[in-house]
Order: structure tokens, then C-alpha cells, then sequence
């Protein structure tokens, strides 16, 4: 060992001399400085750390090589190796001490975004706990550091011809960025991870989440201790080529058990890697399964208004596509069991391991019809396995629908009109839905290769959402469906990408009182108001209530949930544990700043617009919900005793799940712009309906709303948009200008009145695309004289 070190120590003089050393430090650390320069995922302690050290290891995976190269080549550059060779040294003890001299100060270097991480974690008060998954990822990175030291090393040793400097960063950058391209043409794309040494992308890769933070570890490591078996292979195989290049005496007894060791490292962490990949592929292969036997329509081919005529008993228009048999049919069966509402749950829910959760449900159910009904159809997710049923306290039949996700119940004596009755069933499943996205964007798409986890229980965090169907709910819902993209988006061309999509029915208002019992290491948060809360022998019993909601959300896991308040309105979010409680506090200020105004302004241009004085918002890392027009039971709820307010957009106390765009990490750089356009677009405008024109107006405005809340305390001079920030062809935007002359004529105080104007011009305007931008600006120097 102590000759290692004298070597090593002769390598790093080598390595250092002159002014090299302090190029490579320079370059190095402006490399570093360069990737955290405008980062837009700031407030995300963990995103911020992953989108800069990407481009950052990036750079080390280039410079390394080129290093290993030049140490590799330091004997075979020169004309004196034969005398070199025959010098009394053991190879394995220079070749050694020249990796472990790229390998420490190399991998320091590598070890700088877990550095940058844990100095702001801890900076900004995270917990250990918190912080522990990342500091093993991007402590990791020394791993890739070292495989391309290696492989750079080994290249060097091919010729002496300074060309092998080209070979070592054609190959280093073909391993690490081109291999996976290459095997996605024989191999399912997560099976492509084996090949991409680097692993730094983790958000692109799904070991990373913005609500979840740094996830899936497990598969993480495994991929991690197969790369570094691959590398004590790598050096054994470079270590037997030099000595038998020299012909060395010495026997390679040691070599041969840890290669054998490093194989069978590799075949094991191969294996647990394929364990976790068949748990998510069967469960993929089981829903598609499942939703390929529903009704099978082109949702853009159905007309709405189609719908609403057959239900009003008109003649359907000649001119739109017609409705099938089976869709009329199940029409007029949502309508019958439409007067079938649920007034009250109780809800005790029961986590166990291995996805597993147990439900005792009751349900209040109405029956507003005008004829008794001896069954009737209850929504609950095939996953589960019903145990009893129980109607006004008697046993009660009940048999599933076949291919749907709903469970008909037999009650002893027939229900009658006007009535209420008590409805328990006892039921489990499973809880783990992956999706595969299958993307069809690309090679790049393709790469991106992780599995959509919308739905799911663990022993440590869980997501059910209220949309799911984890309780049962009266009516015929359709609580997902496949969507299929055609190639000319007819039902007889070919199928080339198809998803399950959760259908997000719309449901009535009902009053919930959930009792969960779960790990007690989770944070569980709901839609509702924890009343109580027990903890003991590492469970924790927890009891919600909330009146008046749509859907139950229940949330659990290494979370945060933030609230602020002002005498208008109650705001909370939940936000990732890798947003540090002082950035989380301001996010929610914020929140309800911009809600707070949003709530005044929308009022003003739409006097039906709905706010509520409690509202909860979370951005899912997957909001594929869609409101199929086509199979949406809103439209069964246009008759009395349906009262209007219930079809307001927003739900009253229940969660709001925000946009894609809408990342609260990114919501202090973009001044919230995004959450004001969803939801003033939500609660003002129809998008569905809107022309490309009106979009691109209500775009203009929307920016003008969100603008002037951020103008919110400061200076009136202040232009409403900074001419530098909005171009067009290098020059300022002339609708922006224009926008500025407004804001400046009306002022602050009076700026909504220009927002209400502009809101009337857009609904008026019957102009073209292409005419937009100059007509607008037209009139709005009409509104600024």
C-alpha cells in the first residue's frame, strides 16, 4: 500500500505541474458556476441541484477521459518502454496508483452537486431524512466518474498515436449518451438504463419528482452496483492485459475470483432490477387489458351537442357523427340511476404492506326518483375484491359488470322513491397503478422511459385521489378509458400510441367523514379537517371530515402542506419535502395573493364565476385526467332537484389540481403567471370552444391580469411589461407597448376596468388569426389616448 501511495504521489506531480492544475480548477469550477446561472426550478432545493449538476457531470465525463488518456499513454509515448517494461515493479501496483490519482481528485470533483445540495439543505432547514435519498443519488455520481476514468485509461493503452485521444471521446460520449439509443432498437426502453453509465438526468429518468422528491431508490441502486461491478471487471480486465503484456511470473489467482465476484454481482442486481420492472409491466399489462374491452369511440368525433339532443328526445343532426347503440344505451341507463345521490360517507380505511389497503364504507345514499328500483349500479375500481354488502343493515346481492368498473347491488327489499338508506360494503385490493406512456415523440420521447405512477399505496406514502373510484359511488361512471391515437384518427385506420386515461367523472357534493389508519411515518393530508390523530407501535390512526366536497382526496407521505389565510379566503398547497419551509411559506403567500385578486377580477367579467373561500391546490406529477365530452355524467345533472352551484368548475373545499405548466417549484421566477391563466381560463373563459383568435386574446390578457397583481405595492411609473423581456424579431413587442400605455392612462386602481374592455373587445372580435396582433393593438390605442 505504501508503494501505491509513493506512486500516486509521483502521478499527481506529473499530473500538476506548471499551470495545468490550475487551468483545470478554473475550468472546472466555471463549468460548475455556469449550470446554476438562471435556474428556474430555484425553490426546489433538489430539481435545482439535479438541472444544474446534469450539465455540470456532463462536462466531467468529457474532461476525464482525456486525463485517463494522457496517464495511459505517459509509458507508451516514450521510446525507452521496453527498458520501462523491464523495470521490477508489479503492474497492478502502478496501474493502481495512477487511477486512484485521476479517481480522488476527479471524484471530489464529482461529489460537488452533493455538496451543493447538502450545504443548501441544511441551510435552509431540511431534515436529514429529507435529504438522504438525494445525497446517495448525486453522491452517486462518482460511479460514471469513475467507469469513464477507466474506459478512458483503457483506451490509451491501444497506440501510441495521438489519435487514441479521439477515439477515448467518440467512444466515452457513445457509452454515455448514444448506447441507450442504440439498444432501444432490441430491448424494452428501461432495460436501456443498463447501458447509460451516466444516470444524471434523474428527473427525465423518473428518479426524481416534483411532488415526491428523489424516488425509487432501490431500482436506483441496483442500476448503480451493476455499473460498479462492471468497473471492478473493467480494472481486472486492464490490470491481466498489462501483465501479460509484460509476461509477468505472478499468478492471477486473485484476479479470477473477483472477476467471477463482479459477474456474479452484476446477474443479481440484473435480477432484482427485472423483479421491480415485472411488478410495474404486469401491472401496465393488466389495465390495458382490462380498458380495451370498453366501448371504443373517437371522442373528437362525437358531438356534445349530439349527446344532448338524444337525451332531450330530438332527432339527431344528419350532419354529425351518430352515436352508437351501446353508447345511447348506456346514456339512458346513467339517466335512470341519475336520481341515485349520495349525501354522506363514512369511510375506514386500513394501509397495509405490499399495496394493500381495506376499506369499510357506508354510504347515505337518496333516491330522488319517482319508482322504487330493485337494484342498482355503484362505481368502484375493478381492483378491488368486494367482501359484503349490506343495504338498511340485510345482506345484499351485488355482481360485477363485466369490463367495467362498476358493482350492480341487490337489496333485500326494493328501494323506494323518496327515500334514504344506508348502504356498507366491505372491500381490498391492491393499489398500485403503472402506466407505460409509450411515447411516440421521438428518440428522445422513447428514452424517456419511466412508468407513470398515478395511483398508489405504499407502506410509506400513498396518492388516492378522489377521481380514482377507491370508494363507491351511485351511478353507471366511467372512471377510465383508453385512448387511442390513429393514424387519421378514424376508428378503422391503425392504432400508433394509446394511453389509459382517467375520465375524472363529475360528482355531486357529499359530506365525508374518513378514518385511516396507516404508517406512522407518513404525513397524511386530505381535502378535509384532521379532527383527531392517534399514533402507536409505529401506526398512526387519523380521522378527516369535510362537508360539501365532490371527492376525497387522501394524500400521504414525506410531505408538506402550507396554508394561508386573509378575511376572503382560506389557501393551501402541497408541496414537495425539497422545497424548504421558508420558500414554501412565500409560494402559499403568493397563492393567495394571486387568488385573492383573481377572485375579484373573474367576478367582474363573469358574475357566475365561482371562488371559494377554501380551496387546496396540488400539481400531481401526472395530471392525465380528461373530461370526455362524450361519456361526461354532468350532462345527466341538467334536470331538478340538481342545483346550479354544483356544477361550478372549482369544488368548493375539495383539492384543484393544477395544469402541467404549473410548477410550484418554478412559480417565484414566473411571477405565477401560469396559475393565473389556468384559472382564469377555468372559471371565465370556455377553452374548450375557444378560436384560435379569442385564445390568442385571452392569452393577452390573462398576461395583463397576472402582470398587474405582480404590480401589486409598487410604484406606480413602473411599466406593466418590461419591454426587454418581450420581444418580437428583436425588437419590443408592439402589443406589449401598447398594453403599457394602458396600464399607464387607467393606472392601478383602475386597470380592471381596462381588463373588463378588453375582455368584451375579445368576445366581439370575429377577425382572423393572422389579423389579431394589429387589430388588437388598434384598439388598445382607442383605450389610451
Amino acid at each position: 500500500m505504501i508503494t501505491i501511495w509513493k506512486y500516486a504521489v509521483v502521478e499527481w506531480k506529473l499530473m500538476f505541474r506548471g499551470w495545468f492544475g490550475l487551468i483545470l480548477l478554473a475550468v472546472t469550477g466555471g463549468a460548475c458556476a455556469i449550470s446554476l446561472i438562471n435556474n428556474a426550478y430555484a425553490d426546489d432545493i433538489g430539481w435545482y441541484t439535479l438541472s444544474s449538476s446534469y450539465k455540470f457531470m456532463s462536462f466531467m465525463f468529457m474532461m476525464a477521459p482525456f486525463l485517463a488518456v494522457s496517464a495511459a499513454r505517459r509509458d507508451t509515448a516514450v521510446k525507452i518502454r521496453p527498458i520501462h517494461d523491464a523495470l521490477p515493479y508489479r503492474s497492478v501496483q502502478l496501474i493502481t496508483a495512477r487511477l486512484l490519482a485521476l479517481i480522488i481528485p476527479l471524484g471530489a470533483l464529482a461529489l460537488l452537486p452533493a455538496c451543493f445540495y447538502a450545504y443548501h439543505a441544511l441551510r435552509a432547514g431540511m431534515t436529514f431524512s429529507s435529504m438522504s435519498a438525494g445525497l446517495f443519488m448525486l453522491g452517486s455520481f462518482v460511479i460514471p466518474t469513475t467507469f469513464t476514468i477507466l474506459l478512458g485509461y483503457w483506451i490509451g493503452t491501444w497506440t501510441r498515436n495521438r489519435i487514441v485521444y479521439l477515439y477515448s471521446l467518440a467512444i466515452v460520449a457513445a457509452v454515455l449518451f448514444l448506447a441507450n439509443v442504440i439498444f432501444l432498437e432490441w430491448m424494452p426502453a428501461q432495460w436501456t438504463y443498463l447501458a447509460d453509465i451516466g444516470l444524471t438526468d434523474l428527473t427525465r429518468l423518473g428518479f426524481y419528482s416534483e411532488l415526491w422528491g428523489f424516488t425509487d431508490a432501490a431500482a436506483y441502486g441496483l442500476l448503480r452496483l451493476f455499473h460498479t461491478a462492471l468497473i471492478v471487471l473493467l480494472f481486472g480486465g486492464i490490470v491481466y492485459s498489462a501483465k501479460r503484456g509484460r509476461k509477468e511470473k505472478s499468478r492471477n489467482t486473485v484476479l479470477y475470483p473477483i472477476a467471477a465476484a463482479a459477474v456474479i454481482t452484476m446477474v443479481m442486481s440484473v435480477l432484482g432490477y427485472a423483479s421491480i420492472w415485472k411488478e410495474r409491466t404486469e401491472s401496465s399489462k393488466e389495465n390495458f387489458a382490462f380498458y380495451r374491452k370498453l366501448l371504443q369511440e373517437n371522442p373528437t368525433e362525437i358531438n356534445r351537442i349530439a349527446i344532448e339532443r338524444f337525451l332531450a328526445g330530438e332527432d339527431a343532426d344528419p350532419n354529425a357523427n351518430p352515436l352508437t347503440q351501446q353508447h345511447k344505451n348506456m346514456l339512458l341507463l346513467g339517466r335512470k340511476y341519475a336520481m341515485l345521490t349520495a349525501l354522506k360517507y363514512g369511510l375506514k380505511v386500513n394501509i397495509g404492506e405490499k399495496h394493500r389497503m381495506e376499506v369499510q364504507s357506508a354510504i347515505q345514499l337518496q333516491h330522488g326518483g319517482q319508482e322504487a328500483i330493485d337494484r342498482f349500479p355503484l362505481s368502484l375500481r375493478h381492483h378491488f375484491q368486494i367482501l359484503e354488502v349490506k343495504v338498511e343493515g340485510m345482506p345484499a346481492a351485488f355482481e360485477w359488470e363485466p369490463g367495467e368498473d362498476v358493482v350492480w347491488v341487490v337489496p333485500a327489499r326494493p328501494v323506494q322513491p323518496r327515500t334514504v338508506v344506508e348502504t356498507t360494503m366491505e372491500y381490498a385490493g391492491t393499489i398500485n397503478d403503472w402506466y407505460d406512456p409509450q411515447g411516440s415523440g421521438g428518440i428522445d420521447d422513447s428514452l424517456d422511459a419511466h412508468w407513470e405512477r398515478r395511483v398508489f399505496v405504499d407502506s410509506d406514502k400513498l396518492f388516492l385521489p378522489g377521481y380514482y373510484g377507491w370508494y363507491p359511488y351511485p351511478g353507471t361512471d366511467r372512471l377510465a378509458e383508453l385512448e387511442q391515437v390513429r393514424f387519421d384518427e378514424r376508428l378503422s385506420s391503425p392504432v400508433v400510441d394509446e394511453a389509459v386515461r382517467e375520465s375524472e367523472p363529475y360528482r355531486l357534493p357529499a359530506d365525508f367523514h374518513v378514518e385511516v389508519e396507516a404508517g406512522g411515518r407518513m404525513h397524511l393530508i386530505a381535502n378535509g379537517e384532521r379532527k383527531n390523530s392517534q399514533a402507536a407501535d409505529g401506526r398512526q390512526r387519523v380521522v378527516f371530515e369535510a362537508s360539501g366536497v365532490r371527492g376525497f382526496n387522501l394524500i400521504g407521505g414525506n410531505l408538506t402542506e402550507w396554508r394561508e389565510s386573509n378575511h376572503q379566503a382560506m389557501v393551501s398547497i402541497v408541496l414537495s419535502n425539497q422545497i424548504p419551509p421558508s420558500r414554501a411559506k412565500s409560494i402559499a403567500g403568493n397563492l393567495l395573493a394571486h387568488y385573492t385578486e383573481l377572485s375579484q377580477i373573474a367576478k367582474m367579467l363573469n358574475p357566475d364565476a365561482f371562488y371559494p373561500s377554501r380551496i387546496h391546490f396540488i400539481r400531481a406529477d401526472y395530471p392525465g385526467r380528461v373530461q370526455n365530452e362524450s361519456f361526461n355524467n354532468q350532462l345527466l345533472y341538467r334536470s331538478p332537484p340538481i342545483k346550479g352551484e354544483f356544477l361550478k368548475p372549482i369544488d368548493s373545499n375539495g383539492f384543484y389540481y393544477l395544469s402541467y405548466p404549473n410548477h410550484p417549484a418554478s412559480m417565484t421566477f414566473n411571477g405565477l403567471s401560469y396559475f393565473d391563466e389556468d384559472l382564469v381560463r377555468a372559471t371565465v373563459l370556455d377553452a374548450n370552444i375557444m378560436s384560435v383568435p379569442l385564445s390568442k386574446l385571452a392569452g393577452y390578457m390573462t398576461e395583463a391580469i397576472s402582470q398587474s397583481i405582480r404590480h401589486n405595492g409598487n410604484a406606480q411609473g413602473e411599466p406593466l411589461f418590461i419591454p426587454s423581456m418581450h420581444k418580437w424579431n428583436g425588437a419590443p413587442h408592439p402589443v406589449y407597448l401598447a398594453m403599457n400605455k394602458v396600464y399607464e392612462a387607467f393606472g392601478k386602481a383602475r386597470f380592471p376596468e381596462a381588463i373588463r374592455q378588453i375582455y368584451e373587445y375579445a368576445r366581439r372580435y370575429e377577425g382572423n388569426e393572422q389579423d389579431v396582433d394589429k387589430d388588437f393593438i388598434v384598439f388598445l390605442n382607442r383605450l389610451s389616448p
